[in-house]
């Protein structure tokens, strides 16, 4: 098949990674697109998601240590330290039983000598320095935080958040690589384009016989990149996305993982023709190796 290899001309290495960088880009906007627009309302609409979620942000706001504006929370601001740390240790926590916190944050401020204990109640001395006393209240403050978040109720709101949000961001993750790397160049673009490949003139050819792939042999293509090049990758550290890179660079064709797992090859579209079944590339090679005067209107544009 030396005459039809002589017909097309390999992509360069920098235009396949221009290529993939615009399919990136593509599945981010439609990771966004459907996280936002139809993910987001189907799970405020059809699970508990707002319910969790406002039990959660209430029982922040119980501890004194967040500030707590509808559905989000932020850290309390610095000069409410000490008020707030007083609440938390010696009302939130003795109203849930928990004594021996409010003890050991008492023991913490007179072990520090920033304190004294008059007639049962402790005070900040005044002759010490307001950086002293702030770096105290940032250290006890993050103790706080870490105590709070050890509740276990409310761990159990966090943990079913965090679960929507992941079952989000994947379902969104998997749909978007679905569409923009699988639907669209097996059954919606000819010549296995993707977005990036349409953009930038590259075709993915059969690489027995040189003519565009079967819907089966695309099909086979796209799934290996998802499954083995992007799928095996998040679990193998990368190592089958850095083997296809690597054939990419160093193989004659400049074939992928998933061109070798499909028997496929991309080509410049740039001056080539692509030709659908054998039959019409034997033609088109027969007709072009005819002397000039006889040759007929076949060699127009067979794509």
């Amino acid at each position: 098949m030396e005459q039809t290899e002589n017909l097309y001309r390999n992509v360069n290495v920098f235009k396949r990674i221009c290529a993939s960088l615009i399919d990136i880009i593509v599945v981010l906007f439609l990771i966004v697109g459907l996280y936002k627009i139809v993910l987001d309302p189907l799970v405020f609409n059809f699970t508990d998601y707002n319910e969790v979620s406002e039990k959660y942000n209430q029982k922040l706001a119980k501890t004194h240590l967040f500030i707590v504006d509808g559905t989000t929370y932020q850290l309390i601001d610095k000069e409410d330290y000490a008020t707030n740390l007083n609440y938390f240790y010696h009302t939130y926590l003795e109203e849930k039983g928990e004594f021996e916190k409010g003890k050991e944050y008492d023991k913490s401020r007179l072990d520090s000598s920033l304190f004294v204990e008059k007639d049962g109640v402790i005070y900040e001395r005044n002759d010490v320095l307001k950086a002293s006393l702030d770096s105290f209240y940032e250290t006890q403050y993050e103790k706080a935080v870490t105590y709070a978040k050890q509740d276990k109720e409310l761990n159990s709101y966090a943990k079913k958040i965090n679960l929507y949000n992941y079952l989000e961001f994947f379902i969104s993750l998997f749909l978007s690589c679905f569409v923009a790397l699988f639907c669209v160049p097996v059954w919606l673009l000819p010549s296995g384009k993707t977005i990036g490949k349409l953009c930038l003139g590259i075709s993915v050819l059969d690489s027995k016989e040189n003519i565009q792939c079967s819907k089966r042999q695309l099909a086979i293509r796209q799934a290996s990149l998802l499954l083995v090049e992007l799928g095996l990758s998040m679990i193998l550290m990368f190592i089958p996305l850095f083997i296809t890179i690597g054939m990419v660079v160093f193989s004659q064709k400049k074939i992928a993982l998933h061109d070798y797992f499909a028997l496929s090859y991309t080509i410049d579209d740039k001056g080539t023709l692509t030709f659908k079944t054998k039959e019409e590339l034997e033609e088109y090679i027969k007709e072009k190796n005819k002397p000039y005067y006889q040759n007929d209107t076949y060699t127009k544009s067979a794509k």
